[in-house]
């Protein structure tokens, strides 16, 4: 394995064999965070979801692009953005835009959908007692659980599972596992996500990872745009994927969890169980979830 060449996750290995539900793995979803700064004081967790099938192309490909310029180890958005480090001269030299186009190109070619969810690091201080953006990032990220089987292709095909994917060593992964392992362990919750297995981990330069980094970037800075007062108006990237890939974006907002539950028409029992569960929250970050499909 030359130094450039992607790596690829253990469980892809596996996607051509059964389950023992008799189903195979067919998606796999790649998620990341941007946020927060004192100009976006909110956090963004966004994912691309991805036929695993396709997944070792696109990285041989995202590899390739980054090889010819320069040999750039890895594409990182809040420095392309910025235009420091290995990005100074790009703008200068007349390669900026046209670098970043051809990677949005392979996203558009092989991401089946990007879903993202942003808030506000002062809804979660109003609403937990725990670390803004630790709490932030765990909240997104769950939401973002629930708006993935919302998505048409998995309304339609009842039998997939799904494995999630993010970068190890995340501020906020520890809650976030949390978050995760609570869906895992219960049976309803973890059927309902579609969720195949432990919450998987990959380095910050697995190229789907790289992937959806961008995204987030993106969608954390349309938040700005929305609700964080920036009169800007959208950036280039966002308005491309957002047309030419099908897409779910939400903003928490603080809510009464009564409301969200009763506009979700879940079956008895699952109304019954969330409304245990998050009873005691009051006026948390939280939106209406997308049914009965998106995309």
């Amino acid at each position: 394995m030359t130094e450039h060449e992607p790596r690829f996750p253990r469980d892809l290995m596996r996607l051509a064999f059964p389950l023992g539900r008799g189903s195979l793995v067919t998606l796999a979803v790649y998620m990341d965070k941007a946020g927060p700064s004192d100009a976006i004081p909110a956090i963004t967790v966004a994912g691309i979801i991805m036929d695993s099938e396709r997944v070792p192309d696109f990285s041989k490909k995202w590899a390739a692009a980054l090889r010819s310029f320069e040999d750039t180890p890895f594409f990182h958005m809040t420095d392309y953005d910025s235009g420091i480090g290995l990005y100074e001269d790009w703008n200068a030299r007349g390669v900026k835009q046209k670098r970043l186009a051809r990677l949005l190109a392979l996203v558009e070619k092989n991401a089946m959908a990007i879903v993202g969810v942003s808030v506000s690091l002062a809804d979660c201080v109003a609403a937990f007692d725990h670390t803004p953006v630790e709490t932030a990032y765990g909240i997104a990220a769950t939401h973002c659980f629930a708006m993935v089987p919302q998505f048409r292709y998995l309304q339609q095909h009842p039998d997939e599972r799904v494995i999630y994917t993010f970068e190890a060593g995340d501020q906020g992964h520890g809650r976030l596992k949390m978050a995760y392992d609570a869906i895992y362990d219960t049976a309803w919750r973890k059927n309902f996500n579609r969720i195949d297995g432990d919450l998987n981990v990959e380095k910050k330069d697995f190229p789907p990872l790289q992937a959806a980094d961008v995204v987030a970037f993106e969608g954390w800075k349309q938040w700005a745009r929305e609700h964080g007062g920036d009169s800007r108006p959208t950036r280039y990237p966002y308005a491309r994927l957002s047309k030419s890939v099908a897409s779910e974006w939400a903003t928490l907002q603080r809510r009464p969890m009564r409301e969200v539950v009763a506009e979700m028409h879940l079956p008895p029992a699952w109304e019954a169980a969330y409304v245990e569960v998050f009873s005691r929250h009051v006026d948390q970050p939280t939106a209406r979830l997308t049914l009965p499909t998106w995309g």
